[in-house]
C-alpha cells in the first residue's frame, strides 16, 4: 500500500482491522484513490498456520469501487453464489456509473484479485476514463 501511496494511486487510506475471534480478522474501511474514486472494502481474513508457518489468507471480500457522487463502477466480492454461477467469486460491473451492465454479475474463477490488484485497476479505470464527463 506504500508504494501505491507514494505513486498518487492511493490518496487516503482508511481501512482498520478488528479482531473477530479465533484467528479472523477483519478488515474494512475506505480508500480514496486519485481521481474522486472511493474503494470501500470490506473483508475477513483468517490466520493460518502450515508447517509452524503463519500465513494470513482473505476469506470472505467486497471491494466496492465507486465514483464521488455518481455511483458505483464494479464491486469484487464472494458473498453469496449467483443463479447459474459455480463458484461464489464474481465482479458486478457498472456503466455508466450506477446502472449495472446487463449479464452482470460476472465469475471470477477462484482466483480473486488482491486488494492492490484492486487499487490498480480502480487507477486504469481513472486513466482510461481521465476525458470522459459523467
Amino acid at each position: 500500500m506504500d508504494r501505491l501511496k507514494a505513486s498518487g494511486v492511493i490518496i487516503f487510506d482508511g481501512l482498520e482491522l478488528e479482531k473477530l475471534g479465533g484467528r479472523l480478522l477483519r478488515m474494512s474501511g475506505i480508500i480514496h484513490c486519485r481521481g474522486n474514486f472511493v474503494l470501500t472494502v470490506n473483508k475477513v481474513l483468517r490466520l493460518q498456520e502450515d508447517k509452524g508457518v503463519m500465513t494470513i489468507q482473505t476469506y470472505k471480500y467486497a471491494y466496492n469501487l465507486s465514483l464521488a457522487e455518481q455511483g458505483n463502477i464494479f464491486r469484487y466480492d464472494n458473498a453469496h453464489k449467483h443463479p447459474g454461477h459455480q463458484i461464489e467469486h464474481h465482479i458486478h460491473r457498472f456503466d455508466p456509473p450506477g446502472q449495472e451492465i446487463p449479464g452482470s454479475p460476472f465469475e471470477t474463477g477462484e482466483d480473486w484479485p488482491t486488494l492492490t490488484e484492486v487499487a490498480m485497476e480502480a487507477d486504469g479505470y481513472y486513466w482510461d476514463n481521465l476525458f470522459y464527463d459523467y
